[in-house]
């Protein structure tokens, strides 16, 4: 299972902004913790979702030409390579969504202002 910290780490936000949440998150209040991680897993689920869906048309269209198999286990190989590209882009890049909205939420509860 990931932690918070863990999924702030993988999310395609500023270097520096990660680093700030994650240094600053231990010594937040409960309600702020709270808030940033409802944002937090409410972003990395969205985006999971998208890619999962994107993957499933993906793997449906290769079994239909015999070069995915339709098993038990299917499901379960095309939700462990999304999350794999998720880690492996996320680790690759700082942002390539705009999330300034997000960003400015989370800077919100932190205290510091948008």
């Amino acid at each position: 299972m990931q932690t918070i910290q863990d999924i702030i780490k993988i999310l395609p936000f500023k270097k520096e902004f990660k680093e700030d949440l994650l240094k600053n998150y231990d010594t937040l209040t409960d309600d702020q913790r709270f808030s940033i991680e409802r944002i937090v897993f409410d972003l990395y689920d969205g985006l999971y979702e998208a890619r999962l869906e994107e993957n499933m048309q993906l793997a449906f269209e290769a079994a239909k030409k015999n070069e995915e198999k339709l098993d038990h286990e299917f499901y379960q190989r095309v939700r462990l390579q999304t999350e794999k590209q998720l880690q492996e882009e996320f680790s690759k890049t700082e942002t390539t969504v705009d999330l300034s909205e997000t960003r400015g939420e989370l800077q919100e509860i932190l205290g510091q202002g948008k």
